[in-house]
């Protein structure tokens, strides 16, 4: 049965490259708005290896367990501890491409992720790992990616009680468009992630990023939208905090997210903007042993362009509401099996900045 299965996800995972790398190009190159909202959706992809405590009562139990580590485990099983995912989904968006003609598309997803999780002591572990995730669509081909991604973490824990983590990071992404050369590019962050468990009940944390984009062949452009010799390039500056508050089988989380990103782009500043976003949470499990967990998030960002004009000769200003829902149902030990809606709207003072767009995914996921 378990080679049945993996034959399935591997025969899946197959086709999806397959796909991605041998269709016909029906659309030669994106729009800015397109890239930029793709882009920010593969910024809020959920990162596998981080999924964490989701009540209470396992608080309480992953606080004791981490203070038993150091009886229980021996020296090499510590330091040869991975965690390995792979997975399939399938979806449907209703605007893909955010734009006016609202032309609809269906698309698979293909993910792989593999972490090497050592411990080196009571108080510091790394997190070292790659990920790659390939997503096609089957008629606005241009929309379609491969993301290949690697990064590395310490994991400081200051205080015998495990309640307070310091994780700086670096990581390394390339994201390649296969139908749009123009907007593939590599990327380069370092961050620093803080979280207190301040009681069994309550988490606060904040991080800050900085990250630096190029794009393999599009030019930066001069004054008089004229391309120069050099590539275009982006520096993004960011900051977010957060408070999460556990009651039972219910957390609540409230996050608020704010960059700056600047671009060597001359005409207009086209890509210097500053973007606020704040975010509610509400997660639950249910069922016996926990097997089915339900979380709901909406969130609101102000995107304010510093030059760059709308269609009323002002600086641009976006407004875009979204609001996500994904269920996890756990079929069995390592299976999981996934739904997902998301609704996202969009308002601007300039023409291209207006749009809806809905999207429902299924997938099956194997972690081990």
């Amino acid at each position: 049965m378990k080679r049945k299965i993996w034959f399935i996800l591997l025969t899946a995972f197959s086709f999806s490259v397959s796909n991605l790398f041998s269709s016909n190009l029906l659309y030669a190159q994106l729009s800015d708005t397109a890239r930029d909202q793709k882009e920010a959706a593969i910024e809020d992809r959920p990162k596998p290896g981080e999924q964490e405590p989701q009540t209470a009562q396992q608080i309480i139990e992953w606080l004791k367990k981490r203070a038993e580590t150091v009886k229980q485990e021996r020296r090499r099983k510590e330091l040869l501890q991975f965690d390995v995912s792979t997975g399939v989904s399938w979806g449907h968006e209703s605007n893909p491409a955010n734009d006016a003609l609202q032309k609809s598309d269906f698309f698979n997803q293909g993910d792989f992720s593999i972490y090497w999780k050592p411990k080196f002591n009571n108080t510091l572990s790394g997190n070292f790992g790659y990920r790659y995730t390939e997503q096609f669509y089957y008629v606005q081909e241009a929309l379609s990616t491969a993301d290949y991604t690697f990064s590395t973490a310490l994991k400081y824990y200051p205080f015998e009680s495990g309640k307070l983590l310091l994780e700086p990071s670096l990581e390394y992404e390339w994201l390649v468009y296969p139908y749009d050369a123009s907007s593939s590019n590599e990327q380069f962050k370092s961050s620093l992630n803080i979280k207190h468990y301040t009681t069994q009940n309550w988490n606060i944390g904040g991080k800050y990023e900085y990250s630096d984009k190029i794009y393999d062949k599009k030019a930066a452009r001069n004054t008089d939208q004229l391309n120069l010799n050099f590539h275009r390039r982006d520096y993004r500056n960011s900051l977010e905090f957060w408070v999460k508050r556990y009651l039972g089988k219910w957390a609540f989380t409230l996050k608020e997210k704010s960059f700056r990103n600047n671009s060597n782009e001359e005409f207009q500043k086209f890509y210097d903007y500053d973007s606020t976003r704040g975010y509610f949470t509400m997660a639950r499990s249910f069922l016996k042993d926990d097997k089915l967990y339900v979380t709901h998030t909406s969130d609101y960002e102000v995107k304010a362009y510093r030059d760059r004009l709308a269609d009323e000769k002002i600086s641009r200003h976006d407004q875009i509401i979204q609001h996500k829902m994904t269920m996890y149902y756990t079929l069995r030990e390592h299976w999981t099996l996934d739904y997902s809606i998301t609704y996202k709207k969009s308002g601007s003072n300039d023409a291209t900045g207006v749009f809806k767009d809905v999207t429902n995914k299924i997938g099956l996921t194997a972690d081990f």
